[in-house]
């Protein structure tokens, strides 16, 4: 038996309505739908059934657009956060994730529609087929507590290395 004939393929759709200045791509595969209107800079011109962008910029973001589109239909993204620090600790109630990382008062925010989180201990796992919401709310949730470049703590991404500063020397 071969290798070839248990494989298995991945399959996608995508679909795309060009109009004057915009461009409405679609995106489908086993994990979901991506929708994700685009606005260019320049008018689009039609001639014999092809398009022609004025711009070549207009053309990276379509391409960059749907490739990611691709990868999230097709597998997804994910983020993982870790907090660093005694005592901080985070909780999910409800579609909310509630932080103490050291203030006076929690901090809490609504979790996005499409992205899931889990908890494991102090880390925070972030999940969806849209790359864009995820990293938002990632870079949402590491403004509450900033990294400490003198101790080290905060909240930082799993693979991120922090270069400590030395303190005042006397």
């Amino acid at each position: 038996m071969k290798y070839s004939q248990n494989k298995s393929l991945n399959t996608f759709e995508i679909e795309y309505k060009i109009a004057n200045k915009a461009v409405q791509i679609k995106s489908s595969g086993k994990m979901g739908v991506i929708t994700k209107e685009l606005k260019l800079k320049e008018s689009v011109i039609q001639a014999n059934n092809t398009y022609y962008l004025k711009n070549h910029g207009d053309s990276r973001i379509i391409i960059g657009t749907m490739k990611q589109q691709i990868q999230g239909v097709l597998a997804g993204f994910c983020i993982e956060l870790k907090l660093v620090g005694l005592g901080y600790v985070v909780h999910k109630v409800g579609n909310t994730l509630v932080l103490d990382v050291g203030y006076s008062h929690y901090r809490s925010c609504v979790i996005p529609v499409d992205v899931v989180v889990k908890l494991e201990g102090s880390q925070i796992i972030l999940y969806s087929i849209n790359k864009e919401k995820v990293t938002t709310f990632a870079s949402l949730l590491k403004t509450f507590k900033k990294v400490n470049m003198y101790k080290g703590t905060g909240i930082l991404g799993i693979n991120q290395i922090i270069k400590l500063k030395k303190g005042k020397v006397r």
